[in-house]
């Protein structure tokens, strides 16, 4: 008989009953290191912790990521961990990664005035970039503005130097040498002209020096041929008894070469008064 006693006694301590007394079943771990061991009146209770499965006394790692339908938001990546996972949002999206992940794009640029944008699309990605070009007759001066480049940046903005595009215009232009410019403006669009004169006294020869116009170009330059005043006195005759400068017939102060009347003054003089 007390054979029989002692051997009951061994199998209620491996059963975890107890018989006599509430000892802590606890106290030597009986329950999966991933479990939570729970005593009780005459017995214990083994259950997983939570992001693991199994009875209590055996756990394993739940995937969330594989095993868990919607666990992370629409377009967010998963990453696995002892006893859960984390949600995050891939490069190039952004979002709550709890519940959507959402591309990250620039708004529709505007084009810039007189100005458009080359090769547009309809979405723009972090890294794209804007190529602008001006209207024609217009341009973006880099060294005032700096060069004309945006960039879809990874906040979703755009960044880089803005393009301005400024009218194309000729620069003013000083009169010739002992001439005049006729219709003088504030400034000169491409096809606009200079008509020149000369000063009385001075002539310009268009045999010698060709047409003398200058025009405006589409590149904001002046070509042409300039006005070359001569100075050289020029007799013409007038009815007797008037005899006076250039013209007609004389030679005024303001018809001199080196502060004297020109050689041929009285040759022509002769032939004026010969003539009435």
């Amino acid at each position: 008989m007390k054979n029989l006693l002692v051997l009951c006694s061994l199998v209620s301590v491996s059963m975890g009953i107890s018989f006599g007394g509430d000892a802590n079943k606890c106290a030597s771990s009986p329950c999966s290191s991933h479990g939570t061991c729970t005593n009780a009146d005459g017995s214990f209770t083994c259950e997983c912790n939570t992001g693991y499965v199994g009875d209590g006394f055996s756990c394993r790692d739940v995937n969330e990521c594989t095993e868990v339908s919607g666990f992370c938001g629409n377009g967010a990546s998963c990453t696995n961990t002892p006893g859960g996972a984390s949600c995050s949002c891939p490069a190039g999206t952004t979002g709550n990664p709890n519940v959507e992940c959402v591309e990250i794009t620039c708004p529709q640029p505007t084009p810039p005035e007189n100005g458009k944008i080359l090769f547009g699309k309809s979405s723009y990605k972090p890294g794209d970039s804007l190529i602008f070009r001006c209207n024609d007759l217009y341009f973006h001066d880099s060294a005032k503005h700096g060069f004309p480049r945006y960039t879809c940046g990874n906040n979703g903005e755009w960044r880089g130097s803005k393009f301005i595009c400024e009218e194309i215009t000729c620069p003013q232009l000083t009169p010739p040498e002992n001439g005049k410019i006729i219709s003088d403006k504030s400034s000169y669009k491409p096809g606009g002209s200079l008509i020149f004169r000369c000063n009385d006294h001075y002539f310009h020869d268009s045999a010698k020096h060709g047409f003398p116009m200058y025009t405006c170009g589409n590149n904001g330059e002046w070509s042409g041929r300039r006005l070359v005043c001569e100075g050289t006195c020029r007799f013409a005759c007038s009815a007797w008894p008037i005899v006076k400068g250039s013209p007609p017939c004389g030679c005024e102060s303001s018809c001199k070469k080196n502060g004297t009347c020109c050689a041929d003054y009285n040759l022509y003089l002769l032939n004026c008064l010969m003539r009435f």
